[in-house]
């Protein structure tokens, strides 16, 4: 959603779309080239927005993908496409075997794998999303 989008573009480049990380990301959506690469998208693209948006998304596309074969619920899969957008698909997939080792199960994030996930990435993107819609319905029941 819009929402999920613009706060995963807020925290990977401060809606700057000329950013460049010290891994060699680049544009909005901090892609590596590799990456645009591996989803088919010519990485000169990556400097313009509009097309940095689109090889984003398409990469998001193929995450839902990715988590949807690995049997992850509709429900349950943004944490997972999240985390993966930030440490790779084969990282998170890693740390759900590790979850089910500890008993946990590995197809829910909350108290499972996230338990076993370092990092706080998709939780942080997932409640800058809930801050930003929250914002907008503000906006729009005052306008009403």
């Amino acid at each position: 959603d819009e929402y999920t989008l613009n706060a995963l573009i807020f925290t990977e480049s401060r809606f700057k779309n000329n950013a460049i990380s010290r891994a060699g990301a680049i544009g909005l959506m901090q892609l590596l080239p590799s990456t645009a690469k591996s989803i088919g998208i010519d990485s000169i693209k990556l400097f313009d927005s509009t097309q940095n948006i689109k090889a984003g998304l398409k990469y998001l596309t193929y995450l839902d993908k990715y988590w949807e074969v690995k049997g992850i619920s509709i429900e349950n899969r943004t944490p997972f496409i999240l985390s993966s957008y930030n440490s790779g698909p084969a990282a998170i997939f890693k740390e759900t075997k590790e979850a089910y080792k500890l008993g946990l199960n590995p197809k829910l994030w909350d108290n499972n794998v996230a338990k076993v996930h370092k990092s706080n990435y998709g939780e942080k993107i997932m409640k800058l999303a809930s801050i930003y819609r929250g914002y907008s319905e503000s906006i729009d029941k005052a306008q009403h």
